[in-house]
């Protein structure tokens, strides 16, 4: 999948909720890839394989995310990018519920580029948002690599990238 150009997505499975919605219910991916890859450029692009996305609404409910991957990697390049394989992801958001992530990888990346980027593999990562319930992850990894060039926002030098987990900032 190939995206260029501002707020560029470019997806491979996965659920993605943004831009001021108001969500209730049950939010479900499943997604199995094998030697795939997704490339997003432009300021604000996404890169995923599977995972959940809830990015600036509301959520009330239940997300469950499970992600099967070998072979493959998701590239973002742009100011805020992110690239995103399986997980979790809930950004400036409202979000009352259960989230849950499994996430199971071989030979895997997850690259973002640029000032504010950030990479993630696997977990749930809430950040900038208020939430109220339970997050379990789930991440079996065997060869990946989760990887931000760039300066961040709030510390200037600290670039998120994760490997599962449960992340509450």
């Amino acid at each position: 999948a190939l995206a260029i150009g501002d707020n560029a997505s470019a997806h491979l499975g996965g659920v993605e909720v943004k831009n001021n919605s108001d969500v209730t219910g049950t939010l479900t991916d499943t997604t199995t890839v094998a030697n795939s890859a997704t490339l997003a450029i432009g300021g604000g692009a996404s890169a995923n394989i599977g995972g959940v996305s809830v990015s600036n609404s509301k959520f009330n409910g239940t997300v469950i995310s499970t992600t099967l991957a070998a072979n493959s990697a998701a590239l973002a390049i742009g100011k805020d990018a992110s690239a995103r394989l399986g997980g979790v992801v809930v950004k400036n958001s409202d979000v009352r519920g259960t989230l849950g992530a499994t996430t199971t990888l071989a030979n895997t990346a997850a690259l973002a580029i640029g000032s504010g980027a950030d990479a993630s593999i696997g977990g749930v990562l809430v950040s900038n948002a208020s939430f109220s319930g339970t997050a379990t992850s789930n991440t079996t990894a065997a060869n990946v690599a989760a990887l931000s060039i760039g300066g961040a926002g709030w510390l200037g030098w600290f670039v998120p990238a994760h490997i599962g987990g449960v992340i509450i900032k």
